[in-house]
């Protein structure tokens, strides 16, 4: 029997409305996804054909001001160690109701846990030296999730990230939600990644993030 891969494309937006399509199959979904929650499809059961996941995102705050604001962890670090991608479910499996609107909230994301070596805490130190950030996307057999946008980590790369709360995933990874990441150079210039037009020294970076006024980190 033909296998056929399904696609489920929606957006990251906090209050947009979310569009969930599969191949000869279609569904709407019942609640906004993340970053912090996330969405159910109503579709019918896929089975065990190859799924694409597509992700969008919003246009958001990427100067630094205004993201220190929301950021639980601002901190400047290098990449340590990429996991290998998982289901955000117990078993890093997909579902078996992916697809339908019996998937329970949370579990249709692939993601990777990316271990950052923390140099140095800018918002909230924590006391750990180490940090575990929630990297949307990925391959998981013939299962695959794909972002335009989504930050992406590389081991050995340096980089000053505004970071969401940690939250204990489906996997029991603890793991924080990414809400940008800007990439150090070896020349000291940072950039965003979400807004390739935004770039400025490290030092700026930090100077900028310092000053910004920042909201209590969430309890």
């Amino acid at each position: 029997m033909t296998k056929r891969r399904h696609t489920f494309i929606f957006s990251l937006a906090l209050c947009a409305a979310v569009a969930v399509a599969a191949v000869g199959v279609f569904g709407r979904p019942t609640a906004s996804p993340e970053q912090g929650s996330e969405a159910a499809m109503v579709a019918n059961d896929v089975g065990d054909d190859p799924i694409t996941i597509s992700l969008g995102s919003y246009p958001g705050p990427w100067q630094p001001e205004a993201l220190a604001q929301y950021a639980d962890v601002i901190a400047l670090g290098t990449v340590k160690e990429v996991l290998p991608a998982r289901w955000n479910t117990a078993d890093g499996k997909r579902h078996p109701s992916l697809g339908t609107s019996d998937v329970p909230p949370g579990m249709s994301h692939i993601y990777s846990p990316v271990i950052l070596e923390v140099e140095r805490y800018l918002k909230n130190p924590q006391a750990e030296r180490t940090v575990t950030l929630y990297m949307l996307g990925g391959n998981v057999g013939q299962d695959r999730m794909v972002s335009d946008d989504a930050a992406q980590f590389q081991v050995g790369e340096r980089v000053f990230v505004f970071l969401g709360r940690a939250v204990q995933r489906n996997d029991g990874v603890t793991a924080r939600a990414i809400n940008e990441k800007y990439g150090i150079a070896a020349n000291g210039q940072s950039g965003s990644t979400n807004n390739p037009t935004i770039s400025m020294s490290l030092d700026e970076l930090v100077a900028r993030t310092l000053a910004a006024p920042t909201k209590a980190p969430t309890k």
